[in-house]
């Protein structure tokens, strides 16, 4: 017969049985880093050529970029994974497995190594011409604010841009693509806010390049 007498009676009941263990929660799982993009193959002398990977995190965690080989005349943003730069009489040649990597401090994904010849000014190439007007406000029709920047995509395939042009400076509304190889091209540019937002693709254009 169970007793209710004294403060510390109920202290001491026992059922009998065996306490379940406590729960622990499996181990987080990180995800890889995503990374994409194609360089363009080929640029001239005094001709800017540069790359912006397509990069983001699954987890959300924060990613740092290097580079392996990376031609003397170019600069890397460890941050952005951009390459960029501009070649001169002295650069002549052939730049080989070059490679860009992404991490998020566990695991780290790297584009397939790329090739970068520069050829003397008024080898063959194609270009073309965009220009575009600035938008002044969101999709939800509330002001757009400060404006960061554009980014400019480009393929060989609609819908597809496999090829990026980062430009820093918002009052630029008007660029030239070079060293496009013969065949169609398809054009779009994206617009980049001062609050770290990115727009979706404007309107496509193309442009066909003759051999």
């Amino acid at each position: 017969m169970l007793s209710a007498c004294g403060a510390d009676s109920s202290h001491n009941l026992s059922t009998g049985g065996t306490a379940p263990a406590p729960s622990i929660p499996p181990p987080a799982i990180n995800h890889p880093p995503v990374l994409g993009g194609t360089p363009a193959e080929s640029t001239t002398v005094d001709s800017s050529w540069q790359f912006l990977p397509f990069a983001s995190d699954p987890d959300g965690d924060p990613m740092q970029f290097f580079v392996e080989n990376a031609p003397p005349w170019t600069e890397f943003d460890a941050a952005t994974g951009l390459l960029a730069g501009i070649p001169g009489e002295g650069d002549l040649r052939r730049y080989d497995d070059i490679r860009i990597s992404v991490t998020d401090g566990v695991a780290t994904t790297s584009l397939p190594p790329f090739s970068i010849e520069v050829l003397p000014q008024g080898s063959p190439g194609g270009s073309a011409t965009l220009s575009w007007t600035p938008p002044s406000e969101r999709v939800d029709g509330t002001p757009i604010g400060n404006l960061a920047g554009y980014r400019v995509l480009y393929g060989q395939s609609s819908g597809e841009y496999e090829l990026a042009i980062q430009i820093d400076n918002p009052s630029i509304t008007r660029y030239v693509v070079e060293n496009l190889g013969p065949g169609d091209w398809f054009f779009a540019v994206t617009v980049r806010t001062a609050d770290g937002l990115e727009s979706a693709p404007s309107a496509e254009v193309s442009k066909r390049i003759e051999s």
